[in-house]
């Protein structure tokens, strides 16, 4: 749609005072921030029309609403249809890269799932691959230690390149099939997730949005990616 408004109807009369228990969860509405949120809109429109890559970063102080701005785009999109969603939540202590591979795992809903039923979940989710991409999707999600014996077919993505290699052309095979909304919160924390975005920007495409709520503070290090 050209506007992300909701078109209110008028309830039905038999529901009213339903459900009144969950009125608690219920997420508080966006206020105050209409031009952000016409600006997010036409850029993801942008991406869904034009098939292309487009590249946004929310920047300011811890508080400031970037991360509500981000969930609020995604959940819109969501609703409606528009795009696969992938989101990274990045954090000070975490392991380079870590956040990017728990995006994936929770995206592909293999949870806790063992190495040997990953091969099937993958499939489940995204159709079928062919042999080599379900190997490197599982070595992903689930590295087959050092030491252990490797079968004959075996993937190995040893360093961090190889392993952002793998989530690449994963949302870009996606972005053949619908537009991809990648988004990486908090990305400061994680030079990893910068790298990501810097390298959907280049090279081959798709319509794709990467989203990034960065965190600036006075005297911290800009984040920045091409095209942003």
């Amino acid at each position: 749609p050209a506007d992300w408004r909701q078109q209110h109807s008028q309830p039905s009369v038999q529901l009213l005072g339903a459900g009144l228990a969950l009125y608690g969860l219920r997420q508080p509405a966006m206020v105050g921030r209409r031009h952000e949120c016409d600006e997010l809109w036409q850029a993801l429109k942008e991406v869904v029309v034009d098939r292309s890559t487009q590249v946004v970063i929310l920047r300011g102080r811890a508080g400031t609403g970037k991360t509500r701005l981000a969930s609020w785009l995604t959940e819109r999109a969501a609703e409606l249809g528009l795009a696969w969603v992938l989101r990274a939540v990045n954090e000070t202590d975490a392991v380079p890269g870590e956040s990017l591979v728990t995006a994936v795992r929770h995206t592909l809903r293999c949870g806790d799932l063992d190495r040997g039923d990953l091969g099937d979940q993958i499939c489940a989710v995204l159709g079928p691959l062919p042999p080599l991409v379900v190997g490197e999707l599982t070595e992903l999600l689930h590295p087959l230690p050092s030491g252990r014996p490797r079968q004959k077919n075996h993937v190995e993505l040893p360093t961090p390149g190889d392993r952002l290699r793998v989530i690449r052309q994963l949302i870009l095979r996606q972005s053949t099939q619908r537009p991809v909304i990648v988004w990486l919160d908090d990305a400061q924390w994680d030079a990893s997730a910068v790298a990501l975005a810097r390298e959907l920007t280049t090279g081959e495409g798709g319509p794709i949005l990467v989203l990034l709520t960065v965190r600036e503070e006075p005297g911290s290090t800009p984040v920045t990616v091409p095209g942003a």
